[in-house]
């Protein structure tokens, strides 16, 4: 009898024979793709050499098999007493338990002996789009293995992390080192996405030991990195602290997930280390106008000598402004024209003595104003009502106009600040709260509270912050504007700064609002009244 297509009404000739069922059914090339898709059988096929079209079999289409997902089947300490006890005592102890059927043989066919268990298996999967694929040891990533996701991790395992040699990549970007616990620890090479490369020491995750940081336009700094920053002639690096916090987090959280983690140890690869270089003032003497006129007062700082001379320009120029040194230029910024405040700018050529206006920003008195490469940010003073304001702007040179940029968390006059990498810290009178101003997005975040209201005075030296305020000196970690502490007790007390400060080598000057001129020793931390004017 001639076998035809089970199928019915077809007739045609067979081409496969599936054995989803008994008897085994026969099906046609035209039938085959749609008898597979039916649900609730298992279908077992093979093609015939009885096909009439005497032409190559055409290929089956293949039937997705679902991938292995990898998990803990009992507890650790459970298991370890089990693996100890007979099979039989294991069968034993299953059926009395009244456990489901099939444990009992899952269970009595476990390996009793003590040793660690290695196997391989395909994948361990976290979510859709993350896996690990690799050897695995009581059920951790132990072993070589690949995690695939964002990011790839490929190399050593033990216990469930990174450990031993391995290498992390994202795009271009790329970690390479040795691994200790899910930390790079030991020699190690990063490449981050912008190019710059670092090869030297790390530990827990930072540039810790010897290295060599070289940026991507050529330039260099190498020596001795402490928590992922280093100090060389005049020269410190800085990173975000987010990184910082989110990686010291990761150190004493062991629960965090491999995902997770790795998500963590990508951020690095964006977050290039900011080289800053401690530059010497052009300017032998502190400048600033006297209230609503045109007299520019300048006291010499090696002298003590106050001179005052009289400008040419068509407009007047406020006292209390905010003022900082760029190009070799004075910014010239708000301050009291009377009893208002003026938004007048202007830079001056400290000189020719010759003012060249800028276009005006917002009314304010005693702001400060800290200079970048390019651009001069002001914070807060007072406005043309004596309020204090928490506003906030900044003047680009490169389009000559003023933006507006997020208001500080409390309105505050008599400012006073520094720049430490992308960072600008701040504070002014009747804070008592130190601030962070980010530049790359442009937040706030706080740092320090201090034990007083009164005026501060921000210094940079050595890679480290100093802020004087109510008879106490506090000093930042190098490198990072996070973190401050109190170091001594000095006399300086009171008195914002007025005009700009000077730094020469070691020593910075300032004049303050009670008509006094001071001065700052970085290497002995000492602070020395050098006149009192009248």
């Amino acid at each position: 009898m001639e076998i035809t297509c089970s199928v019915s009404n077809c007739g045609g000739k067979p081409a496969f024979q599936c054995k989803c069922k008994v008897p085994a059914v026969f099906i046609c090339d035209q039938h085959f793709s749609t008898h597979i898709k039916i649900k609730n059988l298992t279908h077992q096929y093979e093609f015939l050499s009885v096909n009439s079209l005497q032409q190559s079999p055409p290929t089956p289409p293949t039937i997705p098999q679902p991938q292995p997902i990898r998990g803990n089947l009992k507890n650790p300490d459970i298991q370890k007493l089990l693996d100890s006890l007979p099979a039989a005592t294991k069968q034993t102890l299953y059926k009395a338990s009244n456990i489901a059927p099939g444990a009992a043989d899952l269970l009595a066919n476990l390996p009793s002996n003590k040793g660690p268990r290695k196997e391989h298996i395909e994948k361990i999967v976290y979510s859709a789009k993350e896996f690990y694929e690799g050897e695995i040891e009581n059920d951790k990533e132990s072993g070589t293995g690949i995690f695939q996701g964002e990011c790839i991790y490929e190399g050593d395992w033990k216990n469930g992390f990174p450990h031993g040699k391995g290498e992390l990549k994202q795009g271009s970007a790329r970690l390479f080192g040795n691994w200790y616990m899910g930390t790079i620890t030991g020699q190690g090479e990063l490449v981050l996405l912008n190019g710059d490369k670092y090869i030297g020491e790390f530990r827990d995750n930072k540039f810790q030991g010897d290295g060599k940081y070289t940026f991507s336009n050529g330039q260099e700094i190498e020596g001795y990195f402490r928590d992922h920053f280093l100090i060389s002639n005049e020269i410190f690096t800085c990173i975000p602290n987010d990184y910082l916090k989110s990686i010291d987090t990761m150190k004493t959280d062991l629960s965090i997930k491999n995902p997770q983690r790795f998500e963590v140890l990508c951020k690095i690869f964006n977050e290039p280390l900011v080289k800053i270089e401690e530059k010497d003032s052009h300017q032998n003497t502190i400048k600033f106008f006297k209230n609503n006129s045109l007299t520019l007062v300048s006291i010499n700082i090696e002298t003590g000598e106050k001179t005052e001379d009289t400008l040419n320009s068509e407009s007047k120029c406020g006292f209390l402004a905010g003022i900082c040194e760029i190009h070799g230029m004075l910014f010239h910024f708000g301050g009291l024209m009377g009893e208002k405040s003026t938004g007048n700018a202007f830079l001056l050529n400290p000189e020719r003595k010759e003012i060249n206006w800028l276009a005006a920003g917002n009314r304010r008195s005693s702001p400060c104003a800290i200079n970048t490469e390019n651009t001069v940010y002001v914070f807060g003073g007072s406005d043309n009502f004596l309020h204090f304001l928490p506003s906030a702007e900044k003047y680009s040179f490169d389009i000559h106009a003023w933006t507006q940029i997020p208001p500080m968390p409390q309105p505050s006059d008599s400012m006073s600040g520094i720049l430490i990498g992308n960072y600008i810290v701040l504070s002014g009178y009747l804070h008592t709260k130190i601030y962070v101003f980010n530049i790359s997005n442009e937040t706030y975040s706080e740092t320090l509270e201090v034990p007083d209201f009164k005026d501060k005075v921000f210094f940079l030296g050595g890679g480290k912050g100093y802020m004087l305020c109510a008879k106490k000196m506090f000093e930042s970690r190098s490198g990072s504007p996070f973190e401050w502490k109190a170091i001594r007790d000095i006399v300086y007390n009171s008195g914002w700064p007025i005009g700009n400060p000077l730094r020469k080598g070691k020593i910075f000057y300032w004049y303050t609002s009670d008509k006094e001129l001071w001065k700052f020793d970085l290497d002995t931390k000492g602070v020395f009244l050098i006149k009192k004017f009248k």
